[in-house]
Order: C-alpha cells, then structure tokens, then sequence
C-alpha cells in the first residue's frame, strides 16, 4: 500500500453518471443528433397518429369541395386547400405515412440485401467476391435518379416499383461498406477464435461479424434516409410514383405546381414538408456519425 504524505489532496472517485445525465452531455455535445432526432421522431408520430387524429375528426383527404378551390388559411383549413378543394393539413398528414414506407421498406431492402451481399462477398471471397464487387460499380456508375428513372420506366409507374428502383441504386453502397467492414475485421481476435473452434463462414460473419459491424451500417441508414424521402419525392413528381389522388407529398407538388404563379400553397406545404423529412434525416445522420466517432464516456 502506498501511504498520502501529509497535506495531499484526496482524489475522490468519479461518480459515474446516470442514463438521463449521459443522454443530456451527448445532446450538448451534438445538437445537430438531438435536432435530427427530434424531427425524424416527429415524422414517425405524424405518420402513425395523424391519419387516426384525422379519422376520428372526420376528415378525408381525398374529399374534393369543388365550389371551394385554393382556399386561404381558415380555422376550417388551416393550410388552405387546393386545386379540388381538398384540404392540405389533412393530405400532409396522410402523406407523412408514405414517407415512412418508403424510408422504412427501401432500407430494408437495400441495407438488408447489401449487406448479405458483402457479407458473402467477404466470406468467400475469390471469384464471387470480384464479380459481386464488379457488379456493384456498375451500379454505383450510374447516378442514383437515372438508375431509378430507368427502372421505373421499364417496370411501369407504381409505389412498389418505386421503391424497387430506389433501393437498386442504394444497394452497392451497404454492398462495399459491409464487404470492407468484414475484411477489416478477418484477422481480429474473436474471429480467429470462432475459427479454431470450428465454427463455419456463416456462423462467423452473422453471430461475430455483423453485430461488431452495425453501427457503422446503422448510421448509412440514417444518412440514406434522406436521400430517399427525395428521390421517392422526385418521382412522385414526374408521375412515376404514387399515382393520384393518393396524397404523396411529391405527388402534391406536382398537381399544384401548374398553378404556383396565382397559388402557392398547395406547392409550398407539400415542399416545406419533404424539405424538413429530408433535412432531419440528414442531421440525424450526421449527429450519429459524429457521435460514434467520440471516445466512450
């Protein structure tokens, strides 16, 4: 034992710190995850309860008041209605749970199929894993929107094969994370353990490999999110989408843009609102980049 000469200071252990404290540190450190969070968990509660808040109100988006077009801001519509005298607050609402399915089922796609794919990539190797890879820039060559335009066009119009096309374009990027991820981790220590144990390719690159490599594929996610809220947007646009009178945000861009010079509103609400999906998204994301950069509390 070591004895405190005389006069020494006494060094007191740190208190360790509650959940509530270190959630409330990492929020000061990284507004930017704590704004993205905010709004993206706004969205989800929009889309989950707006459309119910809506029902039992009574209101219907798809309820046209054809003596009643582009009406103003009132008590009764409070973003005003559009060309058909639908209401915009109602559609928006509904709208925000086309959002969440196309983020939700493009991501599960795309992250899902890439990083199987990389994964297999990593664990076989060889000539499987040059030709996947090859594959892979293929796609990646083309720019994302094209890709999607050209798989839409060549499928038909429709929200499934929307979001077939997106998750195409997403896909050679969970692919290569993943893939360079799991090579990275080839000769750690609990890989090698889990082979001298006899445990097979698959075992080792699901039970070992892919939990130590989610949080880096978890944070592409977020960041991908955003750009899919607009590509889902753009092609609801150009009519390739969900079709009308289904009320999708890009959608409700593309009827009111006819008549943006005389009225805004029913092209404005519906930008406003991919604008801030995709912009908490993007926050999210980066906070969470950011966040998992930093040295452990």
């Amino acid at each position: 034992m070591t004895s405190r000469a005389p006069g020494a200071p006494t060094r007191h252990a740190r208190p360790a710190r509650g959940p509530a404290r270190r959630a409330l540190a990492s929020v000061a450190r990284h507004p930017a995850l704590a704004a993205g969070a905010a709004t993206t968990l706004s969205l989800l509660l929009l889309g989950l309860f707006g459309p119910l808040l809506c029902d039992l109100a009574g209101a219907d988006p798809l309820r046209q008041d054809l003596y009643h077009p582009f009406g103003g801001l009132s008590l009764r519509h409070p973003l005003g209605t559009d060309a058909f005298g639908r209401d915009i607050l109602t559609r928006l609402l509904f709208g925000a749970r086309y959002s969440l399915i196309e983020v939700a089922a493009s991501l599960t796609l795309s992250c899902g199929g890439g990083t199987l794919l990389g994964l297999a990539a990593a664990a076989i190797g060889g000539r499987f894993e040059r030709l996947a890879m090859w594959f892979m820039d293929v796609l990646f060559a083309f720019p994302g929107i094209i890709l999607a335009l050209l798989t839409v066009s060549l499928l038909g119009p429709g929200l499934g094969n929307m979001l077939l096309a997106i998750s195409l374009f997403s896909l050679p990027v969970y692919a290569r994370l993943s893939r360079n991820l799991a090579r990275g981790l080839r000769h750690a220590g609990f890989v090698e353990a889990a082979v001298s144990i006899g445990a097979g390719p698959a075992r080792i690159m699901l039970h070992h490999v892919l939990p130590n490599i989610a949080g880096p594929i978890l944070v592409q996610c977020t960041v991908s999110a955003g750009s899919i809220v607009l590509s889902a947007a753009a092609l609801s646009f150009l009519g390739l989408g969900v079709q009308p009178p289904m009320p999708e945000w890009g959608a409700m861009m593309s009827d009111g843009r006819n008549y943006v010079g005389a009225h805004l509103l029913p092209s404005l609400f519906p930008g406003l609102a991919i604008t801030g999906a995709a912009l908490g998204f993007n926050m999210l994301g980066e906070g969470a980049r950011a966040r998992l950069g930093d040295d452990p509390d």
